[in-house]
């Protein structure tokens, strides 16, 4: 068996075409759900399934959703050559994907919408001066803001208090879904291009329920997505 690499757009195009979708539907549901309220009540079943969907793409959990899907390709019989490169790529996106949402949020300082939440009940004048607490100080105040924010979402806000852009969590599924989604799909499975495609959709979109980020966060975090696999070389195979 041979090896080519190739970085053209036609050795791509399933990559490209489903991290497309991905990101049109989260356009389409960020659009729909623009004037969301972060005190506004969330049901159990939908709170939880939610707080879970976050968690799954989460530190250190995002370990658990990578080995699930590296055993999901170790299922289809490839050789251990091939598995190995596709492993390597995947590696390879997914570190520059966190080395580019680490340096983007030190660089930008955006803070997180449930800054802006806890302005509006008027415990702190700005949402940088979040920022300038101390860790207990945070603490205290998101526990004070629990009076009239929902547990899912404080939960959320309690476990993570640095900057928001870009959104690391959804950065990381759209890695999934450009890498297997697009291999999934190019190998004609469907079923599992869809499973992938779901689930880092409801992991991007309780991100922005949850008050985590905002939308420009969650669609530049695909689109950032979209070009460091364009920067990766393609391995194509011959007998």
């Amino acid at each position: 068996m041979s090896m080519t690499y190739s970085f053209s757009l036609k050795s791509k195009k399933h990559n490209i075409f489903i991290s497309s979708i991905f990101f049109a539907v989260m356009f389409l549901l960020l659009f729909i759900f623009s004037n969301l309220d972060l005190q506004s009540p969330i049901p159990s079943v939908i709170g939880s399934l939610l707080h879970v969907l976050s968690l799954s793409a989460g530190n250190p959990t995002f370990i658990i959703s990578c080995v699930v899907l590296a055993l999901i390709a170790f299922k289809t019989r490839a050789p251990n050559q091939r598995l190995f490169i596709l492993y390597m790529q995947f590696a390879l996106i997914l570190g520059l994907s966190f080395v580019l949402k680490s340096t983007v949020k030190y660089i930008t300082e955006v803070p997180r919408p449930f800054t802006h939440q806890l302005v509006e009940q008027q415990l702190i004048d700005t949402p940088a001066q979040f920022y300038q607490l101390s860790e207990q100080q945070k603490n205290e105040l998101i526990n004070t803001a629990s009076e009239q924010v929902p547990r899912y979402r404080i939960a959320n806000w309690d476990g993570e208090k640095n900057y928001s852009f870009p959104s690391g969590h959804t950065i990381f599924v759209a890695t999934c879904v450009v890498f297997w989604g697009g291999l999934f799909l190019r190998e004609k499975r469907y079923l599992l291009s869809a499973v992938v495609l779901t689930w880092a959709t409801g992991v991007a979109f309780s991100r922005y329920w949850l008050g985590m980020h905002w939308p420009v966060d969650i669609l530049m975090s695909i689109f950032c997505a979209i070009l460091l696999m364009l920067l990766v070389p393609d391995v194509e195979y011959e007998d």
